[in-house]
């Protein structure tokens, strides 16, 4: 089961970068594609530090957000200070994942739909959207799957979690 989540991540990082990567070639050639690579892989790795240093055992949006106020919270042996900047640019790394995700996969074609006020259901590109939430969430989600259920990370990722 744990090999499933991790096919489904693969598939979902593989199409993103895919997108980043076409985008990124049709606005700035060759460099803009090499480039929009670079960043995907750089904002999938401040959203996926938090997950790699607790082992999968919490995201940003959990029992992390206990450790950020300053509560005790029952994680695996991690650096608090390391745990507390990683999720600080983990939340940086979701907002930009958000708005790069927008300019990917347009949600909505006619933009000038939006400002006279007659965007309607059908309008609303519902695969491009669900493209966004794919890349932004589910990505790290079953990552975090991948994790819990036993999956081995190599040292250079920065697990660091003694089981």
């Amino acid at each position: 089961m744990k090999y499933l989540f991790l096919v489904i991540a693969a598939l979902i990082a593989v199409s993103s970068a895919a997108a980043y990567h076409e985008l990124g070639l049709k606005l700035f050639g060759f460099l803009g594609g090499v480039g929009a690579i670079a960043v995907f892989a750089l904002v999938q790795g401040f959203e996926l530090k938090p997950i790699f240093l607790t082992g999968g055992h919490c995201n940003i949006f959990g029992g992390l957000s206990k450790a950020i106020a300053g509560r005790p919270a029952n994680l695996p042996e991690t650096d608090p200070e390391e745990l507390l900047d990683a999720s600080a640019w983990a939340t940086f790394g979701y907002a930009v994942d958000f708005v790069a995700g927008l300019i990917v996969w347009p949600v909505v074609d006619n933009w000038a739909l939006i400002r006279v006020g007659g965007l309607t259901y059908p309008d609303v590109n519902l695969k491009h959207l669900g493209m966004i939430l794919a890349c932004v969430f589910l990505l790290q989600w079953c990552v975090q799957q991948y994790l819990r259920r036993g999956g081995k990370l190599f040292k250079r990722m920065g697990a660091n979690v003694k089981r």
